[in-house]
């Protein structure tokens, strides 16, 4: 099978799960694989304005699959396709979040606007190069995150199971999605933009938000400091982060 499309997680695949830097012989992948004619896609639970830590590296790239699976972008961060939350299951998540003193922000295509904050959500937007933005108008968002503790959460989840998804993101973070919806269905609606199969699909992810892109792309492969489940669910995995696992595994199927 010959690849066109190749898509990569940020944290803890582009970057190293031991100090949350960009691994640099996986960026000089990426460039490579541009240079060769490659379509590079960047799959994230962050949005674009989440992801400026991407700018600042001068890491390029094709396409934008954000917010697990709710938003597809072009390089220019222009929106190709888009599913939101209800506005009214927006305020009820706010008024639950409030009373419990969870904390909780939501992802727009700017950056996050935060409901309730606390100081893992800070040290989080330090080490991600990002930080709050006013709410606008349309309110409008992708997605949600948690930071919080495990039983929290499982009292959030009990509270809107029958309307969304949490899947743990690494620590205390819980992505928040519509139910359903994961990175394979942003994906699936960027190839049918490319017009490109799924088998010629190579995608690389360490977490749990991971396993359906893994499952669904031709060939998933998964980290080796990443998470069981996302091992079990891949076809092959490679080296750790911090070991170049990136690019071992493109060079090993011969890409490189």
């Amino acid at each position: 099978m010959k690849y066109k499309v190749f898509i990569f997680d940020i944290d803890n695949t582009l970057t190293s799960s031991r100090d949350w830097q960009f691994v640099p012989s996986a960026i000089e992948a990426l460039k490579q694989l541009r240079e060769k004619g490659y379509t590079v896609v960047i799959s994230s639970g962050r949005t674009p304005g989440l992801a400026v830590m991407l700018d600042e590296a001068g890491i390029e790239y094709d396409y934008f699959v954000g917010a697990n699976g709710h938003m597809v972008a072009d390089g220019k961060r222009n929106v190709l396709w888009e599913t939101h939350f209800d506005p009214e299951l927006c305020d009820r998540i706010e008024r639950f979040v409030r009373k419990h003193d969870m904390g909780f922000f939501w992802k727009l295509t700017e950056g996050p606007y935060i409901i309730v904050s606390n100081e893992t959500i800070e040290r989080i937007f330090s080490v991600y190069h990002c930080h709050g933005i006013e709410r606008p108008t349309p309110f409008l968002t992708f997605g949600g995150a948690m930071v919080t503790e495990p039983e929290k959460e499982r009292m959030f989840y009990e509270e809107f199971k029958q309307e969304i998804d949490s899947v743990n993101g690494g620590a205390l973070i819980y992505d928040i999605l519509l139910k359903g919806v994961s990175k394979k269905d942003g994906i699936r609606e960027l190839l049918r933009i490319l017009n490109v199969s799924r088998e010629e699909c190579m995608a690389f992810g360490d977490s749990a938000n991971d396993v359906e892109m893994l499952q669904y792309a031709g060939l998933g492969v998964a980290m080796g400091d990443g998470r069981e489940a996302c091992r079990k669910a891949a076809d092959y995995v490679t080296a750790e982060t911090y070991n170049d696992g990136i690019e071992k595994a493109l060079k090993y199927f011969g890409i490189l």
